[in-house]
C-alpha cells in the first residue's frame, strides 16, 4: 500500500502458518529465522480485495469468520483444533447468499455458503488446491453452493478428502468481482475484511520473501 519494494522474512508465529508453510518455512520460530538469514530473495504472489491487502485467504460465509471469534487463548492451547471447535457452532444458523460473480470475464450466478478465496495451496491448514502455487499468478476460488446441511457439510469434508462432490465448485482466475444483495460480512488473512461489492485480484510477484535455500532451487 506504501509502494515499499523491501525484501521481508516470515516467521511462522500463528495457528495455521499457511503462507509460512508454502514459503517452506520451518514451523520452528528459531530454526525460520535462521533460514532467512541464509535463504534466497524470491517473488511471490499477493491477492487484493478493494483496499485491503491479502497473503493467504479472502473469504465470507460459514466457517470464514471462525478465526475472528476464536479466543487467543484456545488457539495457543490446541492450535487448529480451536478453529473446528468454534466453526461446528456455525453449523445450525448456516445461510446462503445471492452473489453475481464474474471471474476473469465468465459470469454466473449462485447461492453460496462459503466462498473461499485463497494464494497458494492451502487454508486453515487444509490442502484445498494441490496444483496451486504462491508463485503461479492466480487466485483459487472455492464455493459450496447450497443444499441442506447434512449435504453440504459432508461435501465439504468430501472435498477436503480429495473428493469432487458437485456442490463444490473450484476456479481460478486472476481477477474476480462479487456483488450480492447482502452485506456478509467477510474475512481477510483472519481480520475484519472488507465490504460488498467486492474486487478481488491476484498481484503476481508482489511480494519479495526471504526463502530457505531448498525453496529456489
Amino acid at each position: 500500500r506504501k509502494g515499499l519494494d523491501i525484501p521481508i522474512g516470515v516467521i511462522p508465529a500463528g495457528t495455521a502458518n499457511d503462507f509460512a508453510g508454502a514459503l517452506g518455512m520451518s514451523s520452528e520460530p528459531l530454526e525460520a529465522a535462521r533460514q532467512i538469514a541464509s535463504g534466497v530473495e524470491q517473488r511471490v504472489d499477493c491477492g487484493r480485495v478493494n483496499d485491503l491487502y491479502f497473503v493467504n485467504i479472502f473469504s465470507f460465509g460459514i466457517f470464514t469468520t471462525t478465526s475472528q471469534r476464536t479466543p487467543d487463548e484456545r488457539k495457543h492451547r490446541i492450535g487448529r483444533l480451536a478453529y473446528i471447535i468454534e466453526g461446528v457452532k456455525e453449523v445450525t444458523s448456516m445461510h446462503a447468499v445471492p452473489l453475481e460473480i464474474e471471474a476473469d470475464g465468465e459470469r454466473f450466478d449462485l447461492r453460496s455458503l462459503m466462498v473461499l478465496i485463497f494464494n497458494g495451496e492451502t487454508a486453515g491448514g487444509f490442502h484445498l488446491a494441490r496444483r496451486s502455487s504462491i508463485r503461479d499468478g492466480l487466485l483459487d476460488c472455492i464455493l459450496l453452493e447450497k443444499k441442506n446441511i447434512l449435504h453440504s457439510t459432508f461435501a465439504m469434508g468430501q472435498y477436503l478428502l480429495g473428493g469432487n462432490p458437485k456442490i463444490v465448485r473450484h476456479l481460478q482466475a486472476r481477477q474476480i468481482d462479487i456483488r450480492s444483495t447482502v452485506n456478509e460480512p467477510t474475512d481477510v488473512d483472519g481480520q475484519r475484511g472488507a465490504e460488498f461489492p467486492l474486487h478481488i485480484e491476484c498481484l503476481p510477484g508482489a511480494l519479495r520473501v526471504q526463502c530457505p535455500p531448498a525453496a529456489g532451487e
